[in-house]
C-alpha cells in the first residue's frame, strides 16, 4: 500500500519528489519489488491523460535510473525486462511529450548492458525511427547519443544486422547537432559505424554529418563547468573523418582545401589529419591526388617558419609515404620520386639553408616504409658524405649529423632477407669516419661517433679493429668530456664483436701503456679520484672489462702495477675501483673479484709492512670491498668477511709481537683506533 500511496502522490502532483528515490530504496532492500511498483502504477501508465501518462513514466524512469546498476536483471526477469522495454517504445509512438520520460528509461536499461539481442534491436529501430533527436533538449539528445554509443561499442554484432537503416538513422539523428558535450559522444562511436559497417550508398552522408566541423573552431567560455576543450573535439573529429579508407575521396579534397589557408589553425588542423589519415586511406585513396599533395606539404616543411607547422608537415608526408609505399613494392612510388627529384638539387646545392629542411622531409620518408627507404639513401648519403669532406668545419658538422640522421633510420629498415641500405656505402662511410677520428676537427667528432654507432654493424675484420681504434684513440686523447662519454658508448657497444686477443693486442696493450705513461708523467697523489670522468685511459678500461676475456687481462694488470709500483699505490687503487665498480653487477665476474681481487688488496693492505699505508689508499681499497660484498651472494659474502678477519687477526699477533719493543714509547696497539 505505501508504493500505492508514494505512486498516487507522485503523480497526481502532490509535491512528493523524493518519490522515485524512496521507491528505489525499497526495491534495492528487497522490501519491495519492481513488478509491485509497476501494477501501482499502472492506472496512471495507461491513462488517456497525456500529462498523467507523463508523469508516471516519469517517475518509472527515476526509479530505474536508481536500480539499473549494474545490470537490470538484477531488479527483473529478463522476459519481463521485454515487456518494459516495449512499453516504453510503444511510449515513443505516441505524443512527443511522452518521449523525453520514455528516452530516459531506455537510456538506463540500455546503460545497465543487460539487455538481450532482440531487446537492443527494438530499442534501436524505435529510436532512430520514431524520435526526431534534433528536436529535443539538449539533455534528451544526450541520452540518445549515450545509448547509441553503448549499442556501437558493447552491441555491435546485433545492429550491423540493421544494415542501412540503422546508419540512415544515426545520421539523421546526429545531423545539425551543435552542443559540444554531445558531439564528443557523436565523436566516440562514428568511427565504429564507419569501420564495422559497410557505408555503401551512405558514405558521402555520414562522411558528410561530420565533416561540417572541420575545423573545429570552439572556445570554452571561462565558467563553463563541463571538462571539454577544443583538443577533445579536434581529436575527436579526426579520428571520424580518418575512421575508414573509404572516406579518402571526400577528406582528401577537404584537407587540400584547408592547406591553403590563411588561418593558422585551419592550416595545422589540416595537417595533422592528413598525418593521422595517410596510413589508414592507403594507395588507392591517395593517388589520385599525390602531386598536389606533396606540393602542399613541400611548401610547409620548406618554407613555414612554423616549427610546428613544420613538424605537422614531416609527420603528414610520412604518413602518407606509408600509406603509398608498402612493405613488398618492388620499386619506389611516385611520391618518393617527386620528392628525389624537387630535394635533391637542394642537398647538392650551394645553399646550405635548404640542406637541413630537405634532409627532414626526406629523413621522413625513408622511417615511413622501406622501399622509399632504400631509394632515398641511394640517392642522398653519397652526396651527404662527399660534401662533409669538401665543407667547413660548421658545415661539416651539420652534415654529419645528417647522415648519421640516414644511418640511424637505416637500423630500422625490416624487409627480410635485405641488406641495411647503408651496406653498398660501408667503405666510404668507413674512410669518412677515420679521416674524421684521426684529425683535428673536434666540431665534427661528435657527429662522426654517433655515425659510427650506427653503421659499426656492418663493419667486421680489419676495418672494425681500425674503426675502434680511432674511436679508443678519441677516448683516450680528447679532454671533451661529452666526446669521451659517446666513444665510451661507441666501444661498449660494439667490443663484443671483437675476439678478445684481438681486443688485448690492439686496444688493451696501448690503453694500459697509457695509464702508466699518465703516472709515470704526474704525481698520482695529488690526482683527483679517477672515474667515467675523469681519466680517459682508466674509465675506458673499465668499459672493455665488460667483456670477460678481457677483464682478468686487465685487473691482473693492475694489480701487477700496483704490486711492483708502491709509488702509484693512489692511482692505481683508483683506477682498479672504477673497473670493479663497471663489472661488479656481471656474476661472471664475482669469482674474479672474490679470488683473486679482494685477497690480494686485503694482503698489500693488511700485513706488517702494508704496501698500500696512506689513508686515500685504504679508501679506495675499502671501497672496493664493499662493492664486491655487496654484489655478490650471501655465501661468498661471509666469506670474503673470514678472509678478513683472517687477515686482520694475522695482522693484530704480528703487531702485538712487535709491541714490547715499542713499549717505552707508550705506543700500544688498539684494534678499534684508526691509529692501529
Amino acid at each position: 500500500m505505501a508504493e500505492l500511496e508514494l505512486c498516487k502522490e507522485y503523480v497526481e502532483g502532490n509535491s512528493r519528489p523524493e518519490a522515485p528515490l524512496l521507491l528505489a530504496k525499497g526495491i534495492k532492500s528487497r522490501k519491495s519489488d519492481l513488478l509491485t511498483v509497476i501494477e501501482s502504477l499502472g492506472v496512471y501508465l495507461t491513462s488517456t491523460v497525456t500529462k498523467t501518462r507523463c508523469r508516471a513514466t516519469e517517475l518509472l524512469s527515476d526509479i530505474l535510473c536508481n536500480v539499473c546498476s549494474p545490470m537490470v536483471i538484477n531488479v527483473l526477469p529478463l522476459e519481463d525486462v521485454h515487456y518494459l522495454v516495449t512499453f516504453y517504445c510503444a511510449r515513443l509512438c505516441e505524443r512527443t511529450e511522452l518521449h523525453p520520460p520514455a528516452l530516459k528509461g531506455l537510456h538506463a536499461m540500455v546503460c545497465a548492458q543487460g539487455l538481450s539481442e532482440d531487446s537492443i534491436t527494438t530499442i534501436s529501430q524505435t529510436v532512430l525511427r520514431e524520435v526526431h533527436v534534433q528536436s529535443m533538449g539538449q539533455a534528451v539528445r544526450l541520452m540518445v547519443f549515450e545509448m547509441l554509443q553503448v549499442v556501437l561499442f558493447q552491441y555491435t554484432a546485433v545492429v550491423k544486422r540493421l544494415s542501412s537503416e540503422f546508419i540512415l538513422g544515426i545520421i539523421k539523428a546526429v545531423d545539425g547537432e551543435k552542443d559540444p558535450r554531445n558531439l564528443t559522444v557523436v565523436f566516440s562511436f562514428i568511427p565504429v559505424l564507419a569501420q564495422h559497417f559497410e557505408l555503401g550508398a551512405l558514405t558521402e552522408d555520414l562522411f558528410e554529418v561530420v565533416a561540417c566541423y572541420f575545423p573545429i573552431d570552439f572556445v570554452p567560455p571561462p565558467d563553463d563547468p563541463f571538462p571539454i576543450t577544443q583538443d577533445d573535439l579536434i581529436g575527436g573529429l579526426r579520428r571520424c573523418l580518418t575512421a575508414t579508407p573509404s572516406f579518402a575521396q571526400y577528406c582528401v579534397p577537404l584537407v587540400l582545401e584547408k592547406m591553403t589557408s590563411d588561418l593558422h589553425s585551419a592550416k595545422m588542423d589540416a595537417l595533422l589529419t592528413l598525418a593521422a589519415g595517410g596510413s589508414v586511406f592507403g594507395e588507392v585513396g591517395l593517388m589520385a591526388h599525390i602531386e598536389q599533395l606533396w606540393a602542399c606539404v613541400r611548401k610547409e616543411a620548406l618554407g613555414s617558419h612554423d616549427k610546428a607547422i613544420q613538424f605537422a608537415a614531416l609527420e603528414a608526408v610520412k604518413s602518407i609515404t606509408k600509406g603509398v609505399c608498402t612493405p613488398l613494392s618492388p620499386r619506389p612510388s611516385q611520391l618518393v620520386a617527386l620528392c628525389l627529384r624537387d630535394l635533391k638539387r637542394n642537398i647538392a646545392g650551394s645553399e646550405l639553408k635548404l640542406v637541413v629542411p630537405s634532409c627532414q622531409l626526406l629523413l621522413a620518408v625513408a622511417m615511413a616504409a622501406d622501399p622509399a627507404c632504400v631509394q632515398v639513401v641511394r640517392e642522398v648519403v653519397p652526396t651527404l658524405v662527399q660534401r662533409v669532406s669538401q665543407s667547413q668545419p660548421a658545415q661539416g658538422k651539420l652534415l654529419m649529423e645528417l647522415v648519421a640522421n640516414f644511418a640511424a633510420v637505416s637500423l630500422k629498415f625490416t624487409v627480410d632477407d635485405v641488406t641495411n641500405p647503408m651496406e653498398p656505402y660501408k667503405d666510404l662511410l668507413l674512410h669518412s669516419l677515420l679521416s674524421t677520428l684521426g684529425g683535428d676537427q673536434l666540431e665534427l667528432m661528435g657527429p662522426a661517433l654517433r655515425l659510427g654507432k650506427c653503421v659499426v654493424s656492418m663493419l667486421s675484420g680489419n676495418d672494425l679493429v681500425s674503426f675502434l681504434q680511432s674511436v679508443c684513440n678519441v677516448a683516450t686523447s680528447t679532454s671533451d668530456l661529452q666526446l669521451r662519454m659517446e666513444a665510451h658508448s661507441v666501444l661498449a657497444s660494439s667490443v663484443q664483436r671483437l675476439d678478445p686477443d684481438v681486443v688485448m693486442t690492439t686496444l688493451l696493450s696501448p690503453l694500459l701503456t697509457a695509464v702508466m705513461a699518465h703516472i709515470i708523467g704526474t704525481h698520482p697523489p695529488q690526482r683527483q679520484e679517477c672515474k667515467l670522468s675523469g681519466d680517459g685511459a682508466v674509465s675506458l678500461l673499465a668499459v672493455l672489462s665488460r667483456q670477460q676475456g678481457v677483464r682478468i687481462t686487465v685487473v691482473s694488470g693492475l694489480l701487477a702495477t700496483l704490486e711492483e709500483s708502491p709509488q702509484t699505490a693512489v692511482y692505481m687503487c683508483s683506477a682498479l675501483r672504477v673497473v670493479v665498480e663497471e663489472v661488479c653487477d656481471d656474476h661472471t665476474s664475482h669469482p674474479l673479484l672474490c679470488d683473486l681481487v679482494v685477497p690480494k688488496l686485503l694482503q698489500l693492505t693488511i700485513c706488517a709492512n702494508p704496501l698500500l699505508a696512506g689513508e686515500e689508499a685504504i679508501n679506495h681499497v675499502a671501497s672496493i670491498v664493499r662493492t664486491v660484498t655487496r654484489a655478490v651472494d650471501s655465501s661468498s659474502s661471509r666469506g670474503l668477511m673470514d678472509l678478513i678477519v683472517t687477515h686482520l687477526t694475522s695482522s693484530s699477533s704480528l703487531s702485538s709481537s712487535s709491541s714490547s719493543s715499542s713499549s717505552s714509547s707508550g705506543s700500544h696497539f688498539a684494534p678499534l683506533e684508526p691509529s692501529s
